[in-house]
């Protein structure tokens, strides 16, 4: 059986006999390659039998199988017979060896395998293609494989590059404490600093190795206290300070409590260093009360008081001259700073039509203005003109308003010249 028993079947799967596995058909050396079924939908494939007597793939064996883009092809593969990829769609070929490896391939037919993009060095196992030996998922389909101990290669427990594939690890040295300069497993040496609780000990914390430690160190004559290491001696001299508020030692720095001297809460300068502060706020009895009671400050105040007209101050009754109560005008009656109500002279209006008083602006209601008929278009009051009634004639020939009289002139109509009266009032 081989790849010609197929001819004529495009939409062939898989073969499913002895010599085939996952439906694609092997030979009698499980390593010849003979029919890749050409509607197998996989788009990749990885020849794994390489390793068997004589491998290789036969004539037409991946005839118009043009879903497969991407193959893997072992380092161990001696030959692609003629039209072996005819037909296929193949961009990508994953190959074990080197360039210098690549199995003979008849160029007849296989075009699209020469045109592809070979990628040399992978490693081509068990159905899968790794970039390298290290690697645990596969490029073609992405599975991950189980590896039963760390596959990198390193030269000790220290090293820290993969002698296969480059992989950096993180690795610790294997010291006997943190003064050992020397790691215990690769020999590597490092800068080592022995610890000390200060510059005054003279021994490591660690490995108790012994150094010459300096003098205590001190600020001043008068300083009890080691600046590095807190050891205190005898003999020192008394502090020195400026005036009772200084809290510094001139000669070394120490600090005192001590307070500030004031006159009384209202003082902000201190009476013997006159440093100032933030005082206590001042205290009146009430808020337009002129004096502290503390220290007899005197302070500019404002009483408070209704308006203008008002005597009193709300808050402490303070009494003040007020002046006269404002009107408008002779005629108002309310004041215009406190509302106190006065009888006022009468109001001054020009005529009966007029509704604000020409002294105070005061306004009134007023009746509907009076005309001597529904013609009159001048108010006999004030003179406002209006847009008055149309005039009442008896017909469009009579001259005579029937409302107000007015007299206006018209035309008669007449037949002809010899008609003696008018067609429409008969004059």
């Amino acid at each position: 059986m081989c790849a010609s028993t197929f001819t004529g079947c495009p939409k062939m799967k898989a073969v499913n006999v002895d010599n085939s596995e996952d439906g694609v058909l092997y030979g009698a050396h499980v390593g010849q390659l003979l029919y890749y079924p050409p509607a197998k939908e996989d788009t990749h494939f990885v020849f794994g039998r390489a390793y068997m007597p004589e491998p290789s793939i036969f004539d037409s064996a991946f005839y118009n199988a043009s879903h497969l883009t991407t193959i893997g092809l072992p380092a161990e593969l001696e030959r692609i017979e003629r039209n072996a990829f005819y037909g296929t769609n193949i961009t990508d070929v994953y190959f074990g060896g080197t360039e210098d490896q690549r199995p003979y391939i008849d160029s007849e037919g296989n075009e699209a395998l020469l045109d592809a993009t070979w990628h040399y060095g992978y490693v081509v196992t068990d159905g899968h293609v790794y970039e390298h030996a290290c690697q645990d998922v596969c490029v073609l389909c992405g599975e991950q494989r189980t590896y039963g101990m760390d596959p990198h290669v390193y030269d000790n427990a220290c090293d820290t590059d993969c002698n296969v594939c480059g992989l950096v690890r993180q690795i610790t040295h294997k010291y006997v404490d943190a003064c050992d300069r020397d790691c215990n497993v690769c020999g590597a040496i490092r800068t080592v600093t022995h610890t000390y609780d200060n510059a005054c000990d003279a021994y490591c914390n660690v490995c108790n190795a012994r150094r010459k430690a300096a003098d205590h160190v001190y600020t001043a004559d008068c300083d009890p206290t080691c600046n590095e290491c807190g050891y205190q001696r005898d003999n020192v001299v008394a502090h020195s300070y400026d005036h009772r508020c200084d809290t510094d030692c001139n000669a070394c720095g120490a600090q005192r409590t001590t307070t500030h001297f004031y006159d009384n809460a209202c003082d902000a300068t201190c009476n013997e260093c006159g440093f100032v502060r933030v005082p206590s706020a001042h205290v009146y009895n009430v808020i337009c009360d002129p004096t502290c009671n503390v220290c007899g400050a005197v302070r500019e105040v404002t009483h408070t008081y209704d308006n203008a007209c008002d005597a009193y101050c709300n808050v402490c009754n303070a009494h003040r001259q007020v002046a006269d109560h404002v009107y408008t005008a002779d005629c108002d009656t309310v004041c215009d700073e406190c509302g106190f109500v006065r009888e006022g002279e009468p109001h001054t209006y020009d005529n009966a039509c007029d509704t604000e008083c020409n002294l105070c602006a005061f306004v009134r209601t007023v009746g509907e203005h009076v005309y001597a008929h529904n013609c009159d278009a001048d108010c006999n009051e004030c003179g406002f003109v209006r847009v008055p009634s149309a005039h009442v004639y008896s017909a469009i020939c009579d001259p005579t308003c029937n409302v107000c009289g007015a007299v206006r002139e018209v035309t008669h109509t007449y037949d002809n010249a010899c008609d003696a009266y008018c067609n429409v009032c008969n004059v």
